[in-house]
């Protein structure tokens, strides 16, 4: 994962997604767990609802579709690619 990482300079996830993330192992109380994960790459979570975020983690709540943020992505991605996990196929669809 770290090669591919490595290429992303930011990540797209549903809600579900981002939820499971939290859920699994706890990172709302392991902070440090999505540093190792994430580092400090921007992530945007596309939601309807209010949720939590992890201590000092980027993380960019946004409601709408992916094309209505697309500017926003590309900025926060810079050279980099953006990765898209999630959604349900939603976020990556037409």
């Amino acid at each position: 994962m770290a090669p591919f990482l490595g290429e992303a300079g930011v990540l797209v996830m549903g809600s579900h997604t981002y939820e499971w993330l939290l859920r699994q192992e706890d990172v709302l109380h392991s902070a440090e767990l999505w540093q190792a994960w994430f580092g400090t790459r921007p992530v945007f979570v596309f939601t309807s609802r209010q949720l939590p975020a992890p201590h000092g983690a980027d993380v960019r709540f946004c409601n709408g579709s992916v094309a209505d943020h697309l500017s926003a992505l590309e900025q926060a991605a810079g050279e980099k690619t953006i990765w898209v996990q999630g959604g349900g196929g939603d976020l990556a669809g037409p």
